[in-house]
């Protein structure tokens, strides 16, 4: 019965708990040992023989974290930051996004001093409160935008695999120069 005050001392609560209900359940020291995780003997080893192995197991992990200070990680775990492109087209806005640039303004005016979070509850209201009709331009501009995002990015994709350089050349740059001016 010493034996068993002994190394309960060193064991948790949940561990106790588990092992109180596999005697119960008239389960062997050896699978009682299994389910806490630890062997048969650790289960049954005093308090002074543990300090032994417990001194060890402390010494390596101190040896595990200056190693992991010091570590890097292989290469195929390494997280790759992904390369974006600043030439690349830009995503056009949503329907919303669109009707929030409209009425921002408005409602930054009837309420001066509302947050920004605050402004964004009330034009979501406003959207979510306006019928489909009202709704009607603000999706027909976003469908535009986006046939128009969808038209820039097939050619941007096709010029990306035509060119074997990352810069365009100076041809390209005069066409692009000349698309933007005609969208304004």
């Amino acid at each position: 019965m010493e034996d068993k005050m002994d190394w309960s001392a060193d064991l948790s609560d949940f561990d106790k708990g588990q092992i109180a209900m596999a005697r119960r359940l008239g389960q062997s020291i050896s699978e009682t040992a299994r389910l806490v995780g630890c062997s048969r003997s650790a289960v049954t080893m005093s308090s002074k023989e543990k300090g032994k192995f417990e001194g060890m197991a402390k010494g390596d992990k101190v040896g595990y974290e200056k190693e992991m200070k010091n570590c890097n990680p292989p290469k195929g775990q390494q997280k790759k930051k992904r390369f974006k492109d600043p030439n690349a087209p830009k995503r056009p806005p949503s329907a919303f996004l669109i009707f929030c640039a409209h009425f921002r303004p408005k409602v930054k005016s009837e309420h001066p001093g509302l947050s920004i979070g605050d402004t964004t509850k009330k034009l979501g209201e406003m959207w979510n409160s306006s019928s489909a009709e009202e709704k009607k331009p603000y999706e027909k501009k976003a469908a535009t935008l986006k046939e128009k995002y969808d038209k820039d990015i097939t050619s941007y994709c096709t010029k990306g695999k035509l060119h074997t350089s990352s810069s365009a050349t100076d041809d390209d740059e005069v066409e692009d120069d000349e698309e933007e001016e005609d969208d304004k």
